[in-house]
């Protein structure tokens, strides 16, 4: 009975192996436990009618919540397949052949894998329906048991990681800092779906995990949920924080991707040292609060002083300078930080007992992680060609730019991290040993002081009053600001805001030299319900009194440009091209070059003041939107030999193609369209578009000004007698006065405009500013990144994109900040106009062993179809070589330790780099990479040092080659780049000899 059964179970789930017609074989590769606990990547074969025989697995293996891949091949043994269907778990993949085949691979593109994740199940069933209508289905055998999957949601190699750490702190711990320890850490690492993992001891046992874990490690499962809220997640990988119902623990945050194919292949990786590095970080983070009691949060201490802001951004750029220099260079460097701390604070603007706890402890952080990660290099499976944390943490000079921002707070994030890291890397290289000064607690601005020579008592005579000029002095002398004066009145509207902080008093007199500075790049301030946001070139002027401040921003607005007002209850709201304000309880005041929005009681005073005794009128404002075009508040001002003046602009309702959102804009018309830029605004059809044209004559000639609309029909004003000034007003459809730009071009965007004077008439064009979009097709980028060493193409999402035609940047458009980037795949579709030559730029961000930017096209973009547009990156690869020791007896075998050091004649650039124990040595990528970025593609030199022996004497005493490298610069499409392989420099052949005069030896002439 038995036997019959089991026949018929068979049968009917078409296992038989002699009447089944399909066979199956294949491999599912992934993260799997071991019983004893042990974390590995492995590939498990599977096979149909037979189980897989496999000597070199466990027998059992335990999946985990991640991602598999599998790869097969299916094949018939009699007849031929027209449909496959693929079941893994719960998920599904069909294939179906259009020309049936005897056997078919999955997936059907060579190299690649199918995924699957853990949570829908590992087994696989394979049906098949043959070209004779027959369906088979096959379960194949795996060459292992698989065991029940484990539910911690995280990155399992967190565990390994953790487990890794331990172990090396308790062997060298105390040579980085006394009683360095991670036992008796909680790390609470965060998982999907908000589950929390504590490793840790001393944790309620019925939180206690009773799953497999790696050996050593009690893990809790905790019964709640935690959430890590996006600002923290944007803004830190790992912190110490206070959980509830937990304590103080350090967490680490989940990134998705650590269970991709790229990262089984690498365990080295980025990722890999990245996420090491944080737990070492904050494992010293919370040693620090042990031994010295559990800080408080860093004081938010804003600051709206204009010169103490200048003062932060010179101590700023002089720590970064310091940190990019050697030598004496670097000491100036660092009495310049100094310096201009000091100045800072003598303007008020800082608490050196905050600065000095807050960045000694990051420093200290920081200094100690990274020690760790050279003396554990090993032992935590570490590649520094992979990740080096000092490329993550530094300070550069263009993290502080000519842009104002205020209020400002030096201890704020990031920027007491970056100025704790630079101090600590510039106290590694002026005296290695610091970190054994870190029980005696003193300031690393201190340390500096000491080991550069700086005496603060040199400077404390500078009072307030002296302080500020030689600020702006030395603001001025490194490009961060000018020093303007206020423009004529002829030179076309000012614009200012004005600004109070604490109680200003009335100042009926105008400011002799009003110190306005001009910041380049624009500026953001927020202050109450004060918020002014600049894109383009403003102007601050700061007046000081015992009650208060008062901060007057101030642009210069040419002729083309139009500015618009509207209030909200009490709050005023201006915008104009790359300026938005706001503010309540402030007026609008307007003279003939000048508008002065302020604070009720003060506004119409200082728009007396500034406007010369000129007349001066209120602005009356409403909740729509009054638009002001630049250009007809200055008309009156068109003299004699100017000659004819046309300008004009559209008003209306527009839709913003990258938000989805409806917006009202004013946009101007200009002479040429190479004036014009390219916009994301699209015109909306059921909206009407108000457009305006002003001309103005200073020879009184003119009599009628006509808009031309696009049925030939006229709109037009004229005058019985000749004048000086014409403007006319039109509202309607879009498509009644804007045309295509051409016929190639079906972008909206020009009009047409007929002037008559008494000597006769003339037809213009005028163009939008921002060319509107018109018939849209769609371009699709592929962003890929090439190893030619290892053959393999995989998706890049390490990008930014641009689109440009015509030498243009058109997405995003010039005057934006924001970026594009790809999905997840690395792909984008973008919708386009209508025209040909796209060109597309990919710049890569973050440290990435690859190109920094590359082109591709040109593209033409055609109305409802599809463009697409491949974009290479290729992966840099180092400078390697081998360092060997020729024997007595005349062998060569492998001599580790040695030194490999990048010169440029006489100049050390990188270095030093040791060879394995197989005698390989390899420069990184981002050295090779800086060194070009620095110094350009040039001819390098390869130095190797080989190791001290006592007793000996290397021959030759030290190895030299030169080596060509050429910098990566891809700015043309289809460009190759010249980074793409290894550079093998081969092999330095060193000897030991006996010293011509070992110690102890008697030296003897012999005479002939």
């Amino acid at each position: 009975m038995r036997c019959v059964l089991l026949a018929a179970l068979l049968l009917a789930t078409g296992q038989l192996v002699g009447q089944s017609q399909l066979e199956v074989e294949g491999v599912l590769k992934g993260y799997f436990l071991t019983s004893e606990g042990s974390l590995a990547v492995y590939e498990v074969p599977f096979h149909f009618p037979q189980k897989p025989y496999e000597t070199a697995l466990p027998s059992r293996l335990y999946p985990v919540w991640s991602r598999y891949y599998l790869k097969m091949c299916v094949k018939a043994k009699r007849g031929q397949i027209q449909r496959l269907q693929i079941q893994v778990g719960k998920e599904r993949h069909s294939v179906t052949k259009e020309v049936p085949s005897e056997q078919v691979f999955i997936p059907e593109v060579v190299g690649e894998w199918l995924s699957v994740h853990a949570k829908v199940g590992l087994d696989i069933k394979v049906a098949a329906e043959m070209t004779d209508g027959e369906k088979v289905t096959v379960r194949p055998f795996y060459a292992v048991q698989m065991g029940d999957l484990q539910p911690l949601k995280i990155d399992w190699q967190d565990l390994v990681r953790i487990s890794q750490i331990r172990e090396f702190l308790r062997r060298h711990g105390d040579e980085i800092l006394p009683g360095l320890r991670a036992d008796d850490v909680p790390i609470l690492l965060e998982g999907e779906e908000g589950q929390g993992v504590l490793v840790g001891n001393k944790f309620p046992h019925e939180w206690r995990y009773k799953g497999i874990v790696p050996t050593g490690l009690q893990v809790y499962l905790l019964p709640f949920r935690i959430r890590v809220t996006p600002t923290v997640r944007e803004r830190v990988l790992a912190g110490i924080f206070k959980v509830r119902k937990i304590g103080i623990v350090a967490i680490l945050c989940h990134q998705p991707g650590w269970d991709a194919i790229e990262e089984m292949n690498n365990p080295r990786s980025l990722r890999h040292g990245e996420r090491t590095f944080s737990l070492l970080h904050e494992i010293v983070h919370y040693w620090i609060g042990q031994k010295y009691g559990w800080e408080r949060k860093p004081k938010f201490l804003n600051y709206f002083d204009l010169d103490g802001y200048l003062a932060w951004i010179l101590e700023g750029n002089a720590l970064a300078s310091a940190l990019a220099s050697q030598g004496q260079p670097q000491r100036e460097a660092v009495r310049d930080f100094l310096f201009f701390r000091w100045l800072r604070r003598r303007l008020g603007c800082g608490d050196a007992q905050e600065e000095q706890d807050t960045e000694w402890e990051e420093g200290v952080a920081y200094a100690a992680a990274e020690k760790a990660m050279k003396l554990g290099a090993i032992h935590l499976r570490l590649n520094p060609a992979a990740y080096a944390p000092y490329l993550y943490y530094d300070l550069d000079a263009s993290d502080l730019t000519e842009r104002l921002i205020l209020p400002f707070n030096p201890v704020r994030e990031p920027f007491y991290h970056q100025f704790g890291y630079a101090q600590a890397r510039i106290l590694t290289e002026l005296i290695p040993n610091w970190l054994s000064q870190v029980p005696k607690r003193r300031a690393l601005e201190s340390l500096l002081a000491d080991t550069v020579g700086f005496l603060p008592e040199d400077i404390t005579a500078l009072t307030e009053e002296q302080a500020r000029p030689k600020v702006r002095e030395y603001a001025q002398k490194s490009g961060i600001i000018f020093l303007p004066s206020l423009p004529e009145p002829q030179d076309g509207l000012m614009l200012v805001w004005l600004v109070t902080i604490g109680n200003f008093p009335s100042i009926k007199v105008l400011p002799e030299n009003l110190p306005f500075v001009v910041f380049k790049k624009g500026c953001d301030f927020v202050a109450g319900k004060v918020k002014i946001q600049s894109h383009r070139e403003v102007m601050i002027a700061q007046v000081a009194h015992q009650k208060g401040t008062l901060l007057l921003f101030g642009w210069r607005l040419k002729p083309g440009e139009a500015l618009q007002f509207k209030a909200e209850g009490k709050e005023v709201i201006g915008q104009g091209q790359g300026i938005a304000a706001r503010a309540v309880d402030v007026e609008v005041w307007q003279a003939p070059h000048l508008i002065l929005v302020g604070p009720k009681g003060l506004a119409r005073m200082w728009a007396e003041m500034f406007s010369k005794s000129q007349e001066v009128k209120p602005m009356k404002l409403t909740k729509a939107w009054t638009a002001i075009a630049v250009a007809m508040m200055l008309t009156s001002g068109v003299t004699q030999g100017q000659g004819m003046q046309v300008t004009g602009s559209v008003a209306g309702i527009f839709l913003n193609t990258r938000t989805g959102q409806r917006e009202f804009r004013i946009i101007n018309l200009v002479p040429s369209l190479d004036m014009s830029d390219y916009s994301l605004l699209e015109p909306i059809d059921d909206e009407e578009y108000q457009i305006t044209i002003s001309v103005a004559d200073p020879d009184a000639q003119l009599l009628r000004l006509a808009l031309v609309l696009t049925d030939g029909q006229e709109v037009a004003v004229e005058s019985d007698q000749p004048t000086n000034q014409l403007t006319l007003t039109y509202r309607g459809k879009w498509y009644k006065f804007l045309r295509p730009i051409s016929e190639l071009v079906e972008w909206i965007g020009r009009t047409v405009v007929k002037i008559v004077k008494t000597i006769g008439e003339q037809m213009l064009e005028r163009a939008l500013q921002e060319l509107l979009q018109g018939k849209k097709g769609t371009l699709t980028i592929h962003v890929r990144i090439t190893d030619t060493e290892q053959n393999t193409t995989t998706s890049f999402t390490q990008v930014t994109i641009e689109i440009w035609r015509d030498n243009k940047r058109i997405l995003p458009p010039p005057n934006e900040t924001w970026i594009i980037q790809t999905d997840d795949n690395g792909n984008l579709s973008i919708p386009l106009p209508r025209a040909n030559g796209y060109l597309v730029r990919a710049k890569r961000f973050g440290l990435f062993a690859a190109c920094p930017e590359v082109w591709a096209g040109p593209y033409n973009v055609e109305e409802n179809q599809t463009t697409h547009a491949r974009v290479v990156f290729y992966y840099h690869k180092p400078i390697k070589g081998r360092v060997m020791e020729q024997t007595s007896n005349g062998q060569l075998v492998a001599l580790p330790t040695a030194q490999a050091y990048l010169y440029r004649g006489d100049q050390q650039l990188s270095g030093p780099w040791y060879s394995d124990s197989d005698g390989y040595f390899l420069i990184p990528y981002f050295d090779i990479d800086g060194v070009l970025e620095q110094h350009g593609s040039s001819t390098y030199t390869i130095k190797v040092i080989p190791p001290s022996r006592s007793m000996l004497r290397p021959e030759p005493v030290e190895g030299k080659k030169d080596v060509t490298l050429t910098r990566c610069e891809r700015l043309k499409p289809d460009a190759p780049c010249p980074r793409a392989k290894t550079v093998d420099v081969g092999i330095f052949v060193f000897t030991y000899q006996p010293p011509e005069n070992p110690p102890g030896v008697e030296e003897k002439q012999v005479r002939d």
